[in-house]
Protein backbone atom coordinates (compact mmCIF):
# COMPACT_ATOMS: atom_id res chain seq x y z
CA UNK A 1 0.00 0.00 0.00
CA UNK A 2 1.31 4.17 -0.30
CA UNK A 3 -0.35 5.68 2.81
CA UNK A 4 -0.32 2.97 5.85
CA UNK A 5 -4.10 5.02 6.71
CA UNK A 6 -5.54 3.50 4.08
CA UNK A 7 -4.87 -0.50 5.08
CA UNK A 8 -5.90 0.61 8.67
CA UNK A 9 -9.23 2.24 6.66
CA UNK A 10 -9.65 -1.43 5.00
CA UNK A 11 -9.14 -3.45 8.69
CA UNK A 12 -11.53 -1.53 10.17
CA UNK A 13 -14.58 -1.41 7.86
CA UNK A 14 -13.85 -5.32 7.62
CA UNK A 15 -14.01 -5.51 11.08
CA UNK A 16 -17.22 -3.66 11.44
CA UNK A 17 -18.78 -6.11 9.13
CA UNK A 18 -16.60 -9.26 10.04
CA UNK A 19 -19.38 -11.57 10.21
CA UNK A 20 -20.45 -10.30 6.28
CA UNK A 21 -16.91 -10.26 5.15
CA UNK A 22 -16.32 -14.21 6.18
CA UNK A 23 -19.74 -14.86 4.75
CA UNK A 24 -18.43 -14.33 1.43
CA UNK A 25 -15.54 -17.07 1.67
CA UNK A 26 -14.79 -20.47 1.89
CA UNK A 27 -16.64 -21.91 4.95
CA UNK A 28 -13.02 -23.70 6.04
CA UNK A 29 -11.18 -20.56 5.59
CA UNK A 30 -14.21 -18.66 7.64
CA UNK A 31 -13.75 -21.25 10.28
CA UNK A 32 -9.79 -21.13 10.65
CA UNK A 33 -9.96 -17.33 10.28
CA UNK A 34 -12.94 -17.67 13.58
CA UNK A 35 -10.41 -19.63 15.00
CA UNK A 36 -7.23 -17.75 14.90
CA UNK A 37 -9.45 -14.60 16.19
CA UNK A 38 -9.82 -15.98 19.88
CA UNK A 39 -5.82 -15.33 20.40
CA UNK A 40 -5.35 -13.09 17.44
CA UNK A 41 -5.46 -10.10 16.09
CA UNK A 42 -7.94 -9.24 12.88
CA UNK A 43 -4.37 -9.09 10.66
CA UNK A 44 -3.26 -12.26 12.14
CA UNK A 45 -6.10 -14.36 11.58
CA UNK A 46 -6.62 -12.89 8.40
CA UNK A 47 -3.13 -13.49 7.14
CA UNK A 48 -1.16 -15.61 9.53
CA UNK A 49 1.92 -15.79 6.67
CA UNK A 50 2.45 -12.06 5.62
CA UNK A 51 5.56 -11.30 6.24
CA UNK A 52 6.15 -7.85 5.09
CA UNK A 53 4.29 -4.54 4.80
CA UNK A 54 5.50 -1.75 2.56
CA UNK A 55 4.34 1.54 2.45
CA UNK A 56 5.64 4.98 3.65
CA UNK A 57 6.62 5.60 7.10
CA UNK A 58 8.01 9.14 7.20
CA UNK A 59 7.61 12.29 6.98
CA UNK A 60 3.58 12.81 7.71
CA UNK A 61 2.63 9.34 7.26
CA UNK A 62 4.91 8.35 10.29
CA UNK A 63 1.89 9.18 12.70
CA UNK A 64 -0.49 6.08 11.07
CA UNK A 65 1.90 3.43 11.43
CA UNK A 66 1.58 2.70 15.27
CA UNK A 67 -2.05 2.00 14.42
CA UNK A 68 -1.39 -0.18 11.03
CA UNK A 69 1.15 -2.23 12.76
CA UNK A 70 -1.45 -2.81 16.03
CA UNK A 71 -3.59 -5.22 13.85
CA UNK A 72 -0.21 -6.58 11.76
CA UNK A 73 2.11 -7.48 14.52
CA UNK A 74 3.73 -10.47 13.00
CA UNK A 75 4.34 -8.55 9.72
CA UNK A 76 8.16 -6.66 9.52
CA UNK A 77 7.01 -2.64 8.43
CA UNK A 78 9.21 -1.83 5.32
CA UNK A 79 9.11 1.60 4.54
CA UNK A 80 9.59 3.18 1.00
CA UNK A 81 12.33 4.65 -0.51
CA UNK A 82 11.57 8.43 -1.89
CA UNK A 83 9.84 7.74 -5.19
CA UNK A 84 9.11 10.49 -7.77
CA UNK A 85 7.64 10.27 -11.06
CA UNK A 86 10.49 11.65 -12.31
CA UNK A 87 12.72 8.87 -11.01
CA UNK A 88 13.71 6.74 -7.84
CA UNK A 89 15.84 9.09 -5.36
CA UNK A 90 15.95 6.34 -2.49
CA UNK A 91 15.04 2.65 -2.35
CA UNK A 92 14.64 0.55 1.37
CA UNK A 93 17.43 -1.68 1.73
CA UNK A 94 16.71 -4.77 4.33
CA UNK A 95 19.46 -4.40 7.73
CA UNK A 96 19.41 -0.49 7.26
CA UNK A 97 15.81 0.19 6.64
CA UNK A 98 15.14 1.37 9.85
CA UNK A 99 17.72 4.40 10.15
CA UNK A 100 16.85 4.86 6.55
CA UNK A 101 16.60 4.44 2.92
CA UNK A 102 19.86 3.93 0.45
CA UNK A 103 20.74 6.62 -1.94
CA UNK A 104 19.72 5.26 -5.60
CA UNK A 105 23.02 6.36 -7.16
CA UNK A 106 23.52 3.35 -9.38
CA UNK A 107 20.00 4.72 -11.12
CA UNK A 108 20.55 8.30 -11.87
CA UNK A 109 22.94 11.10 -11.07
CA UNK A 110 21.69 13.29 -7.78
CA UNK A 111 22.57 16.03 -5.89
CA UNK A 112 21.77 17.36 -2.95
CA UNK A 113 20.53 21.21 -1.76
CA UNK A 114 21.74 21.70 1.27
CA UNK A 115 18.45 23.40 2.86
CA UNK A 116 20.72 24.59 6.12
CA UNK A 117 22.85 26.47 4.06
CA UNK A 118 21.13 27.27 0.61
CA UNK A 119 23.83 29.57 -0.74
CA UNK A 120 26.47 26.46 -1.20
CA UNK A 121 26.62 24.33 -4.13
CA UNK A 122 25.08 21.17 -4.62
CA UNK A 123 26.45 18.61 -2.99
CA UNK A 124 27.24 14.97 -3.98
CA UNK A 125 25.88 11.48 -2.64
CA UNK A 126 29.31 11.36 -0.95
CA UNK A 127 29.34 14.80 0.22
CA UNK A 128 26.26 14.81 2.64
CA UNK A 129 26.70 15.50 6.44
CA UNK A 130 24.71 12.95 8.36
CA UNK A 131 22.21 14.99 10.28
CA UNK A 132 21.55 17.53 7.23
CA UNK A 133 18.64 18.16 5.50
CA UNK A 134 18.72 18.63 2.05
CA UNK A 135 16.36 19.14 -1.46
CA UNK A 136 17.49 16.14 -3.93
CA UNK A 137 17.84 16.77 -7.70
CA UNK A 138 17.96 14.42 -10.44
CA UNK A 139 19.48 14.18 -13.94
CA UNK A 140 18.22 11.34 -15.21
CA UNK A 141 19.47 8.18 -18.42
CA UNK A 142 17.07 10.16 -20.56
CA UNK A 143 17.86 12.98 -20.53
CA UNK A 144 16.27 15.14 -17.78
CA UNK A 145 18.52 17.21 -16.43
CA UNK A 146 18.78 18.52 -12.55
CA UNK A 147 15.64 18.69 -11.68
CA UNK A 148 14.49 20.11 -8.55
CA UNK A 149 12.17 18.07 -6.56
CA UNK A 150 9.95 19.88 -3.93
CA UNK A 151 11.12 17.02 -1.15
CA UNK A 152 13.47 17.39 1.78
CA UNK A 153 15.21 14.62 2.96
CA UNK A 154 17.38 14.22 6.26
CA UNK A 155 20.69 12.25 6.00
CA UNK A 156 20.81 10.02 8.98
CA UNK A 157 24.30 7.91 7.74
CA UNK A 158 26.05 5.70 5.26
CA UNK A 159 25.51 2.73 4.10
CA UNK A 160 29.22 1.58 2.33
CA UNK A 161 29.29 4.96 0.51
CA UNK A 162 25.97 5.72 -0.09
CA UNK A 163 23.80 8.26 2.35
CA UNK A 164 20.99 6.68 4.39
CA UNK A 165 18.04 8.83 3.46
CA UNK A 166 14.27 9.72 5.55
CA UNK A 167 11.73 11.70 4.01
CA UNK A 168 11.28 14.82 5.83
CA UNK A 169 8.33 16.25 3.95
CA UNK A 170 7.75 18.44 1.08
CA UNK A 171 8.81 22.44 0.77
CA UNK A 172 7.20 23.50 -2.29
CA UNK A 173 3.81 23.53 -0.99
CA UNK A 174 3.98 27.07 0.72
CA UNK A 175 0.89 28.56 2.73
CA UNK A 176 1.01 32.15 2.25
CA UNK A 177 -2.18 34.28 3.79
CA UNK A 178 -0.45 37.22 4.82
CA UNK A 179 3.50 36.80 3.94
CA UNK A 180 3.89 34.03 6.38
CA UNK A 181 5.29 31.37 3.98
CA UNK A 182 4.80 28.43 6.10
CA UNK A 183 6.23 25.25 4.02
CA UNK A 184 5.89 21.65 5.47
CA UNK A 185 9.43 21.57 6.26
CA UNK A 186 9.11 23.89 8.68
CA UNK A 187 5.68 23.20 9.90
CA UNK A 188 6.62 19.09 10.38
CA UNK A 189 9.52 20.61 12.53
CA UNK A 190 7.31 23.02 14.96
CA UNK A 191 4.72 20.04 15.27
CA UNK A 192 7.53 17.85 16.68
CA UNK A 193 8.68 20.68 19.39
CA UNK A 194 4.91 20.84 20.26
CA UNK A 195 5.05 17.29 20.91
CA UNK A 196 8.16 17.02 22.70
CA UNK A 197 6.80 19.90 24.89
CA UNK A 198 3.74 19.20 25.84
CA UNK A 199 4.99 14.94 26.21
CA UNK A 200 2.33 14.04 23.38
CA UNK A 201 2.61 11.54 20.42
CA UNK A 202 0.66 12.81 17.26
CA UNK A 203 -1.54 9.81 15.60
CA UNK A 204 -2.27 12.63 13.06
CA UNK A 205 -1.95 16.25 12.55
CA UNK A 206 -2.48 19.18 10.24
CA UNK A 207 -1.97 22.49 9.94
CA UNK A 208 -4.42 24.45 7.19
CA UNK A 209 -5.24 28.07 6.80
CA UNK A 210 -8.94 29.24 7.87
CA UNK A 211 -10.37 32.04 6.83
CA UNK A 212 -11.60 34.92 9.59
CA UNK A 213 -11.10 38.40 10.44
CA UNK A 214 -8.18 37.80 11.02
CA UNK A 215 -7.24 35.26 9.64
CA UNK A 216 -5.34 32.30 11.15
CA UNK A 217 -4.45 28.55 11.30
CA UNK A 218 -6.15 25.26 12.44
CA UNK A 219 -4.47 22.44 13.68
CA UNK A 220 -6.28 19.44 13.29
CA UNK A 221 -4.93 16.68 15.65
CA UNK A 222 -5.80 13.13 17.33
CA UNK A 223 -3.74 11.89 20.19
CA UNK A 224 -1.76 8.44 19.37
CA UNK A 225 -1.98 5.59 21.32
CA UNK A 226 0.48 6.03 24.73
CA UNK A 227 -0.98 9.47 24.70
CA UNK A 228 -2.45 11.34 27.86
CA UNK A 229 -6.23 12.11 26.62
CA UNK A 230 -6.07 15.41 25.72
CA UNK A 231 -8.44 17.43 27.31
CA UNK A 232 -9.07 21.99 27.37
CA UNK A 233 -5.48 21.78 29.50
CA UNK A 234 -3.51 19.83 27.15
CA UNK A 235 -4.88 21.49 23.95
CA UNK A 236 -4.19 24.93 25.44
CA UNK A 237 -0.89 23.25 25.90
CA UNK A 238 -0.25 21.58 22.65
CA UNK A 239 -1.32 24.66 20.57
CA UNK A 240 0.89 27.66 22.85
CA UNK A 241 3.74 25.08 22.19
CA UNK A 242 3.15 25.13 18.55
CA UNK A 243 2.32 28.85 18.32
CA UNK A 244 6.02 29.42 19.95
CA UNK A 245 7.36 27.08 17.73
CA UNK A 246 5.69 28.60 14.29
CA UNK A 247 6.81 32.18 15.32
CA UNK A 248 10.73 30.79 15.11
CA UNK A 249 9.53 31.66 11.41
CA UNK A 250 10.15 35.52 11.04
CA UNK A 251 7.07 35.54 8.71
CA UNK A 252 4.91 33.97 10.85
CA UNK A 253 6.52 35.90 13.72
CA UNK A 254 5.59 39.16 12.14
CA UNK A 255 2.23 38.38 10.68
CA UNK A 256 1.35 37.87 14.27
CA UNK A 257 2.98 40.92 15.87
CA UNK A 258 0.97 42.99 13.10
CA UNK A 259 -2.65 41.15 14.25
CA UNK A 260 -2.50 39.71 10.32
CA UNK A 261 -2.40 36.29 11.67
CA UNK A 262 -4.57 35.41 14.20
CA UNK A 263 -3.47 32.32 16.70
CA UNK A 264 -3.88 28.77 15.93
CA UNK A 265 -6.95 26.71 16.69
CA UNK A 266 -6.54 23.18 17.94
CA UNK A 267 -9.93 20.65 16.94
CA UNK A 268 -9.73 17.50 18.10
CA UNK A 269 -10.80 14.58 15.55
CA UNK A 270 -11.44 10.96 14.91
CA UNK A 271 -9.62 8.84 12.05
CA UNK A 272 -7.96 11.61 10.91
CA UNK A 273 -5.58 10.40 8.36
CA UNK A 274 -8.56 7.90 6.62
CA UNK A 275 -10.53 11.51 6.89
CA UNK A 276 -8.22 12.87 5.47
CA UNK A 277 -6.92 10.20 2.54
CA UNK A 278 -11.48 9.51 1.59
CA UNK A 279 -11.53 13.34 1.18
CA UNK A 280 -8.46 13.36 -1.09
CA UNK A 281 -9.99 10.19 -3.15
CA UNK A 282 -13.33 11.87 -3.03
CA UNK A 283 -12.08 14.52 -4.83
CA UNK A 284 -10.73 12.71 -7.55
CA UNK A 285 -7.13 11.68 -6.96
CA UNK A 286 -5.93 8.26 -6.95
CA UNK A 287 -5.37 6.87 -3.51
CA UNK A 288 -1.73 6.27 -5.06
CA UNK A 289 -1.19 9.80 -5.17
CA UNK A 290 -1.98 10.94 -1.55
CA UNK A 291 1.09 12.28 -0.22
CA UNK A 292 0.43 13.10 3.43
CA UNK A 293 1.14 16.17 4.67
CA UNK A 294 0.96 18.42 8.06
CA UNK A 295 0.25 21.62 5.68
CA UNK A 296 -2.45 21.87 3.39
CA UNK A 297 -3.97 24.80 1.59
CA UNK A 298 -5.96 23.26 -0.98
CA UNK A 299 -9.29 22.89 1.15
CA UNK A 300 -11.37 23.77 4.44
CA UNK A 301 -10.56 21.39 6.17
CA UNK A 302 -13.55 22.40 8.97
CA UNK A 303 -15.92 20.69 6.51
CA UNK A 304 -14.05 17.15 6.20
CA UNK A 305 -13.60 17.22 10.32
CA UNK A 306 -17.47 18.57 10.94
CA UNK A 307 -18.18 16.30 13.41
CA UNK A 308 -15.10 16.53 15.77
CA UNK A 309 -15.60 18.98 18.82
CA UNK A 310 -13.71 22.40 18.65
CA UNK A 311 -11.50 22.93 21.86
CA UNK A 312 -11.14 25.86 23.38
CA UNK A 313 -7.71 25.74 22.47
CA UNK A 314 -7.66 29.49 20.76
CA UNK A 315 -5.23 31.89 22.92
CA UNK A 316 -6.10 34.84 23.90
CA UNK A 317 -2.59 36.91 23.91
CA UNK A 318 -0.62 37.67 21.00
CA UNK A 319 2.56 35.93 21.03
CA UNK A 320 5.65 38.08 20.41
Amino acid sequence: VWHPSFFVLLLRRMEADLAGCLDGVSPRRAAAVRSRLRTKTLGEALWPRLAVVSCWADGAAASAVAALMRYLPHARLQPKGLLATEGVVSIPMQGVEAIGSVAAVAGHFLEFLDLDHPAARPRLAHELRPGGTYAPMLSTGGGFYRYRLGDAVRCTGFHGQAPLLRFEGRIDQVSDLCGEKLNPHRVAAAIAKAERATDLAFAFALLAPAKGDPPHYRFFAEAGMGSAPMDAEKWRNACRALEEALCESHGYRYARSLGQLGPVRGISVRDGAARFLLARTGAGQRSGDVKPSCLDASRDWSEVFSEVRESEASLAETLP
